[in-house]
This record gives C-alpha cells, sequence and structure tokens, in this order.
C-alpha cells in the first residue's frame, strides 16, 4: 500500500462558530499490516511498474480552487497533539499509467490540489506531454459555474481522448463536461471496463 503520510491523519470538521465534529478514525494501518500489507509512505512520486506512478503529493499551481479547506459549512482539520491544524487534504493523490503509442492515463482520487494540477503533475513525472485518458473525481461539485467552465477550458486544451468525470466532480460540471466534449466524454458508472490497448 503506497500512501501520502498525511493519510493517517485523525480529521476533524470545524464550524465557524468553532464547533467541532469528529474525529475521523484514521485508515486501520496496524489492522492492515497484521494481515500482511506492507506499507509505503511518500510525499514523493512512486514507482509501481514500468510507466507507472503515483503522483505522490500534488503541488498546487494553476487557478483551481481546490486547494480551500472550506466545504458546506465546515473547516478541514486535523488534529496534531492538541493543536488543530488546517488540512489541505495533500495526501490525495492520483495514479499515472504511460500506455505506449497512446499517451498519459490518469486515474484520480478527488484532486483536491485540482484536476488540473494533477495532469500538470502527471506530465512532468513520466516526462510525456500527451494526455490520452483522464478519470476519476475532479473535485468540482462545491465550485462556481466560472471555475467549472475554466477547469474545462483547460482540459480542452489538453486534448485528452476521453474523460470520465465522476463522484465528487458533481452533477453540474458532469453535464457541462457532456456538453462541451461529447467526444471526449464517457459516463462513468459502476462495473465500466477501460480497456487502453
Amino acid at each position: 500500500l503506497v500512501a501520502h503520510p498525511a493519510a493517517f491523519r485523525e480529521r476533524w470538521g470545524i464550524r465557524e462558530d468553532g464547533a467541532r465534529h469528529g474525529p475521523s478514525q484514521p485508515p486501520p494501518r496496524a489492522e492492515w499490516e497484521a494481515l500482511g500489507a506492507e506499507v509505503i509512505l511518500s510525499k514523493e512520486p512512486y514507482r509501481l511498474a514500468p510507466g507507472c506512478w503515483t503522483t505522490g503529493e500534488v503541488p498546487r499551481r494553476s487557478f483551481e480552487g481546490s486547494s480551500e479547506t472550506s466545504s458546506r459549512g465546515y473547516r478541514r482539520a486535523y488534529r496534531e497533539g492538541t493543536a488543530f491544524k488546517e488540512d489541505y487534504l495533500e495526501d490525495d493523490q492520483a495514479i499515472v499509467v504511460h500506455v505506449a503509442g497512446k499517451g498519459l492515463v490518469v486515474l484520480s482520487g478527488c484532486a483536491h490540489s485540482g484536476i488540473v494540477n494533477t495532469v500538470q503533475r502527471a506530465r512532468e513525472i513520466s516526462g510525456v506531454e500527451q494526455v490520452w485518458a483522464i478519470l476519476g473525481g475532479f473535485h468540482l461539485a462545491p465550485e462556481s459555474d466560472a471555475v467549472i467552465a475554466q477547469t474545462i477550458d483547460a482540459m480542452i486544451e489538453i486534448e485528452p481522448q476521453l474523460v470520465v468525470p465522476s463522484h465528487c466532480t458533481g452533477f453540474r460540471a458532469i453535464a457541462e463536461f457532456a456538453r462541451r466534449m461529447p467526444e471526449q466524454f464517457v459516463l462513468g458508472t459502476v462495473g465500466t471496463k477501460y480497456i487502453f490497448v
């Protein structure tokens, strides 16, 4: 199991009035290890196989607002000792696969660092510019229509052959991807297989 060290934090939601909600328990690392899992902690990209990496922590360089720590009236935080600190969810990462003759397939988690930043990170890690497919959560559900439009503008410039926005992308953004990128858009559904050969 390859994970960012922050994946095992105790996380909380904190309202504007200071009321704390939580904790959300961290993943059960000790249980996994007891069952034989090897846990590898890395902030940096990690090579899983030839032409396949995790992104590690994704630098936040673009216009994207996904770096905000507030969501639906809560501020995300984690506890370190007795202190509560802002949680930027820097442990959210993606998997990058270089498919020979086609380009990169980027499979995002929730893209809390922004899906455009995530794709740029994939290019940096692999040294490959061509992006064949982008699949997963794009974390656009809480964003404004303007940010959704700007994100799709950036995706059009990236020129992927396949775009499959799901879960945290949100219905408004998914509908806009379908409208503005009809040739590349595929509706992600449970059980769908994607074959890149």
